[in-house]
């Protein structure tokens, strides 16, 4: 089973797909949160033959919600109609400090972070 990792941000959006067995997750690609994220994720799920997608949750690691959970959990309710396919969230924290640490300095790949969110995913359900 192919799975589609996602990192949700207000400005951009990054992604990741599995390899074909779902053991390991590899960066994709950073999408402008734009009008048309939710068709590019479509065309890239169909292409990738994605059958499921993780979701970043991105409440405080108290669970407290933040200015972009609203918007995200939004987002994801969306894709799940357009998508028909079973969307799962997961918790995120972390995940873009451990992708920066390994960066070089100033630098972030959203699409490295949604590989984390999703190979935290994989890890806690294989």
């Amino acid at each position: 089973m192919r799975y589609m990792g996602i990192d949700y941000g207000g400005k951009r959006v990054g992604i990741a797909i599995s390899d074909e067995r779902g053991k390991i997750a590899f960066p994709h690609s950073v999408i402008r949160n734009d009008k048309d994220l939710t068709a590019e994720i479509a065309r890239i799920a169909q292409e990738k033959k994605v059958e499921m997608i993780v979701l970043g949750d991105t409440r405080t690691e108290s669970g407290i919600a933040n200015p972009i959970t609203s918007e995200a959990e939004k987002f994801g309710a969306a894709l799940q109609e357009h998508l028909k396919m079973p969307i799962k969230t997961i918790f995120e924290a972390w995940s873009s400090i451990a992708v920066s640490e390994n960066s070089p300095k100033g630098t972030h790949d959203d699409s490295q972070a949604a590989a984390f969110i999703l190979q935290r995913y994989l890890d806690m359900n294989s």
